[in-house]
């Protein structure tokens, strides 16, 4: 039978302002031209107020609102009846003599099976096809395990996953520990990792299972303009990220501090869309910014604000300085537009980045290094800033073009059906 009835999961709805909606928004529009039944079902998130486009079924959410008690209940029965829990523990008994470890099982377990529970009485009231069926989640997590579980019952079902980043590398936790991944892969029909490193990394980690890995790079449009150069001997800096730990804002803050200090005669913009937890620790930064060193902080903004802002402001260096990434839209985005890019060397970020259209900065690097890379690129004649611009559009159109890659996706996908 024609797989042709896709059940979409992601955390929130394609409307909220999650920064994930800006990763689906673009798939999203691609997915519905190519399947005659697209369910979006957010599993963290209630619906209230969504109205879906045309050709759009939405499913309702997976969420459940539950007292903190009767989760932890349903957490340690969900595991403690499951198989898997014991055969995980067998395939490694240290588990049992790691807390954290055995937590996370537990809650993985948990939430994998509570939503299984979920997903087979949605597919049973719905009188779903299930030979037609195909189970994409966007995030390589316990619900694309609850999914894969459903092979048992219907062996026709098709599971597949992307994979980005702090769901794709163990060494992104505290504890580098990811439940159940092997019986996971044991089960599921494909993971699609957005960067080669990602496939790398998991066929190195999963060897037995590299037939069932896959690049497949997410994309964002080309605009139809070019963001322009300063002109005005003003050094314009634009960041993009949540302000949460693993994105290292505050050390950006720092660097571009003691550029400012090194450049006292020049002025400098910065500009950062996004916002998080550490925002307040920012702006104690900011509070040691010498006088010729500007910040001016957007928030959350929609991706089409972000574009405007790229369209009608001079922006001259894109800068992250991220612990770890798989590949950020948000380069994609700078890049689109013709923004030379300053990012750290990890995950798939050296993928796109480059001395053509950049430099890369290496994990370790400290606020001296990181600062020396960005007046190195404050110093370069125009000439060379130009080629910059042009290899960013470059870079973008080759390897992150929204059209190639999700059709590219897609045709994956159709695969299915032979």
């Amino acid at each position: 039978m024609k797989k042709d009835h896709l059940l979409f999961f992601c955390n929130y709805r394609p409307s909220s302002s999650f920064n994930e909606s800006v990763f689906i928004s673009n798939e999203l529009k691609f997915l519905k031209d190519n399947f005659s039944s697209l369910n979006i079902i957010p599993t963290m998130d209630l619906l209230n107020d969504y109205k879906p486009e045309e050709g759009i079924i939405l499913g309702y959410s997976a969420k459940r609102k539950k007292k903190i008690l009767s989760k932890i209940f349903c957490y340690f029965f969900y595991s403690f009846t499951s198989v898997y829990f014991y055969k995980e523990i067998l395939s490694n008994f240290n588990i049992l003599l790691n807390i954290d470890k055995l937590a996370r099982l537990i809650i993985f377990l948990g939430i994998a099976k509570g939503f299984n529970k979920w997903l087979k009485n949605y597919l049973k009231c719905n009188n779903v096809s299930v030979d037609s069926l195909i189970l994409y989640t966007y995030w390589f997590c316990p619900i694309t395990f609850g999914c894969a579980l459903l092979k048992k019952h219907y062996p026709n079902i098709t599971v597949i996953s992307r994979a980005h980043g702090f769901d794709l590398y163990a060494e992104r936790q505290k504890i580098a520990y990811k439940p159940c991944r092997s019986f996971l892969f044991s089960l599921i029909d494909k993971v699609y990792t957005v960067s080669d490193d990602g496939k790398y990394y998991l066929e190195c980690n999963y060897p037995k299972y590299s037939y069932k890995i896959e690049t497949a790079r997410l994309g964002t449009s080309l605009p139809d303009f070019s963001c322009k150069i300063s002109t005005d001997g003003i050094f314009r800096v634009v960041s993009c990220s949540s302000i949460i730990p693993v994105k290292r804002v505050p050390l950006l803050a720092k660097v571009l501090c003691k550029v400012a200090e090194k450049n006292i005669d020049r002025k400098i913009i910065w500009t950062h869309i996004g916002d998080g937890i550490e925002r307040e620790k920012v702006m104690i930064e900011t509070q040691s910014f010498p006088s010729n060193l500007h910040c001016k902080f957007h928030g959350n903004i929609s991706n089409e604000e972000v574009f405007s802002f790229y369209k009608n402001n001079p922006v001259d260096v894109f800068i992250n300085v991220s612990c770890y990434e798989g590949i950020p839209v948000s380069i994609m985005e700078a890049q689109s537009c013709g923004i030379p890019v300053v990012a750290s060397s990890v995950g798939g970020i050296p993928e796109i980045v480059n001395n053509n259209n950049g430099f890369l900065v290496p994990y370790e690097s400290k606020v001296k290094t990181i600062s020396e890379i960005i007046i190195t690129f404050m110093q370069l004649p125009v000439d060379e800033l130009e080629k910059k611009r042009f290899f960013s559009k470059k870079i973008h159109f080759e390897k992150n073009n929204a059209e190639k890659n999700f059709l590219n996706f897609i045709t994956s996908l159709k695969k299915f059906n032979d």
